[in-house]
């Protein structure tokens, strides 16, 4: 986060997103700056009985995170649908699936951080991986 943060400082980061499973990033309070974020939604359901039909965006990007990230990014108003931000968040085990797509939609790597040794949640593991956008002309 210090590097969002000290990017958000200079103006070269100007928003962002998390591709990132549940309570992942500590979010505002450590990046100490007013600048547009979000991450995937993951509110449980209001009763127990909506459980097996209440929709996740962090489970549909898990499942199908390269239609996910075309649907997100796409010129229509879907459900899923945001403005493309000026920095992606993942972590390495995502980034295997999803690289290619990244690409198409105009992001590079930026940039990776060491996460942990150990990590029981396959979804976490390896690096956290910031992916920057660099293509305009990439719609």
């Amino acid at each position: 986060m210090t590097y969002l943060r000290q990017g958000a400082q200079t103006g070269s980061v100007t928003n962002i997103g998390f591709l990132m499973p549940c309570h992942s990033t500590p979010f505002y309070s450590h990046l100490h700056a007013n600048i547009p974020m979000w991450f995937l939604s993951c509110e449980p359901p209001l009763l127990a009985s909506g459980l097996n039909t209440h929709y996740w965006e962090a489970g549909e990007f898990e499942q199908r995170p390269n239609e996910f990230v075309h649907a997100m990014f796409a010129n229509t108003s879907t459900s899923t649908h945001r403005e493309k931000p000026s920095h992606l968040v993942l972590y390495d085990a995502m980034v295997v699936r999803v690289q290619k797509t990244l690409n198409e939609v105009g992001y590079v790597e930026d940039v990776r951080f060491f996460n942990t040794h150990f990590n029981g949640d396959e979804r976490r593991r390896g690096d956290v991986v910031v992916y920057r956008y660099s293509n305009p002309l990439v719609q």
